[in-house]
């Protein structure tokens, strides 16, 4: 296994990340000219060409390099405060390595690795807050089973941008898949609890709230609850993840490994 460092800052960093990572084996990938869109979240990836990305471009060439990797380093610039555009779409278009059938990972619900866990670290350019870039680190690894690498700030020259603040905030919960091909009733039930939060946030400015909360529901899940979940309920949802898969016209498994 070896580290591959995607780099989208290009020659000017170059130096700084041979000297912060020393890894006997790293492969450092120049991205800042590769052609790489961004992830459309059509679930084809899972669904209908299981491992393999619909969108035909360079971040095939990633994806074959990720499967041999152990530890994933990104470098990016910043944009209010988090990963610029360019370094949040290496991430988004990893989806291929993972699974659309659901299952338990130290006490996480999570989508089951197609390949190995990957660690992940971040080197940053630019001003943002370091303890949310280690936390998103820390939350990226865990989707993919690995581990943090860390967050570390590079030494490069600022340049000034005008402020802008933003007064929003952003609420994660699952159960929306195939929200695009339900009936509008279907779709309607599943959007009211989001309008709610919605209504919540414009009255008290935050999503700290009970309602809040009790939407997005619990990070980790109790020994005896997993348990009661993993035999009445994974079971089922996977078994329909398959049976949807086969009206895509998938004729691969769901954990098929393209690139082995």
């Amino acid at each position: 296994m070896k580290t591959l460092v995607l780099n989208t800052l290009g020659k000017e960093v170059s130096e700084q990340i041979k000297a912060l990572i020393k890894d006997k084996e790293v492969e450092i990938v120049d991205t800042s000219d590769m052609k790489i869109a961004h992830c459309m979240g059509c679930n084809q990836c899972w669904l209908k060409t299981p491992g393999i990305c619909a969108i035909k471009d360079d971040y095939e060439e990633i994806i074959k390099k990720l499967v041999e990797t152990e530890n994933l380093w990104i470098v990016s610039d910043t944009r209010f405060g988090f990963l610029d555009y360019k370094g949040k779409r290496l991430m988004d278009r990893i989806m291929p390595m993972l699974n659309m059938t659901i299952g338990f990972r130290d006490g996480w619900m999570r989508h089951e690795l197609r390949y190995h866990p990957l660690n992940i670290g971040l080197l940053y350019k630019g001003d943002a807050d370091q303890m949310m870039m280690e936390d998103w680190c820390k939350r990226t690894a865990v989707n993919i089973g690995g581990q943090s690498l860390g967050a570390i700030a590079l030494q490069v020259k600022s340049e000034f941008y005008h402020l802008v603040i933003i007064n929003g905030g952003t609420l994660i919960h699952g159960g929306s898949f195939g929200i695009r091909t339900r009936e509008d009733a279907v779709k309607a039930k599943i959007v009211a609890p989001y309008e709610k939060m919605g209504r919540l946030f414009a009255q008290n400015g935050n999503f700290l709230t009970p309602e809040a909360k009790k939407f997005t529901g619990p990070e980790q899940y109790p020994w005896m609850v997993r348990k009661m979940v993993s035999l009445l309920f994974l079971k089922k949802v996977n078994k329909g993840f398959e049976d949807f898969a086969k009206s895509w016209g998938c004729t691969r498994p769901l954990d098929d490994k393209p690139y082995s």
